[in-house]
């Protein structure tokens, strides 16, 4: 017989170094796979949703001016989820589908996950992650993009949807704060559509070009505008003409134009100076100086203490 108990001390000792760094991630790896079941229910639960809210639009969106409840069951009832998908995941939290009217013809909801325990917020986000581009989760207040509270927001703050509408009445129970899974639910006409804008024309749907609040632009540029309409004010520093940027109306400083017409009364608290022609429909108040390069033509009268002509 050769070695002994040296030999066998080296083996258990080599054996030892080699378990010691998998036992020390079997915690990790439990999480990871807890998360990516309970992404998969969340998943499978909103794909059955989808098809279920665009197979019965009508009655779904009328059904939603207040806010309602679609449950695993009745998914399961009308044949569009199978066996026990929908049902607990791995934090012992359930599954339901909260849905209201969206402006005309549409339709905002939620899968949310509630009761059970809360995912610690070092691993909700991470479950989150694989729910796919809708996956969302409750956001803790320390989340590094919190949402204005109680809502659900999309990794990476992709979307986020309040949750106010949905606290009360039959939809309340549901809803179980922090910690929790969900899958943003998007519809317009009984199409589904994404919570963010296409780039082109998607057919019978201008709501996926259109936008829902405002644009903060970070001082960054819009470029090669063609037209641009406003229904409200418009404000600005300074407008530039496109084709000659010497001519510039500064409404606060000195403004440089070739040729303007008024078709109502013109009112200036300091001086005017026009190289070109002037015509205005109204009055002319000036408090300051008044030079005009070309013809003045007035079919009233011109009222003023001294004048001075060019020879």
């Amino acid at each position: 017989m050769t070695g002994g108990l040296p030999e066998l001390m080296m083996v258990l000792t080599i054996i030892a170094v080699l378990i010691a760094p998998l036992i020390a991630w079997m915690p990790n790896l439990e999480n990871k796979s807890r998360s990516i079941t309970s992404a998969w229910e969340v998943r499978t639960v909103r794909d059955a949703a989808s098809q279920y809210i665009k197979d019965n639009w009508s009655v779904v969106y009328a059904s939603a001016a207040v806010p309602i409840v679609i449950t695993p069951n009745t998914l399961q009832a009308a044949g569009y989820l199978l066996g026990n998908a929908g049902g607990m995941n791995a934090w012992q939290q359930n599954h339901a589908v909260l849905v209201q009217q969206s402006g005309a013809q549409g339709l905002i909801g939620v899968v949310i996950t509630y009761g059970g325990i809360s995912i610690p917020p070092d691993q909700v986000i991470d479950a989150a992650s694989y729910v796919g581009e809708f996956g969302g989760y409750v956001p803790y207040a320390t989340d590094p993009s919190p949402c204005a509270t109680p809502c659900v927001k999309g990794v990476g703050a992709f979307w986020s949807v309040s949750l106010a509408p949905f606290v009360g009445g039959a939809t309340g129970p549901f809803i179980s704060g922090n910690g929790h899974l969900a899958a943003g639910l998007f519809f317009q006409g009984g199409e589904a559509v994404a919570p963010f804008l296409y780039r082109f024309a998607q057919p019978n749907n201008n709501d996926a070009n259109t936008m829902h609040t405002d644009i903060q632009m970070n001082t960054k540029n819009i470029n090669n505008a063609t037209n641009v309409t406003a229904t409200g004010e418009v404000i600005t520093g300074k407008i530039v003409d496109y084709n000659n940027n010497a001519y510039t109306i500064v409404p606060s400083g000195a403004s440089t134009m070739n040729n303007l017409t008024l078709n109502g009364s013109e009112n200036v608290a300091g001086n005017v100076a026009i190289s070109g022609s002037e015509s205005v429909g109204g009055n002319t108040s000036i408090t300051g100086s008044a030079t005009v390069g070309g013809d003045a033509t007035v079919t009233g009268a011109v009222t003023g203490s001294v004048f001075y002509h060019s020879p």
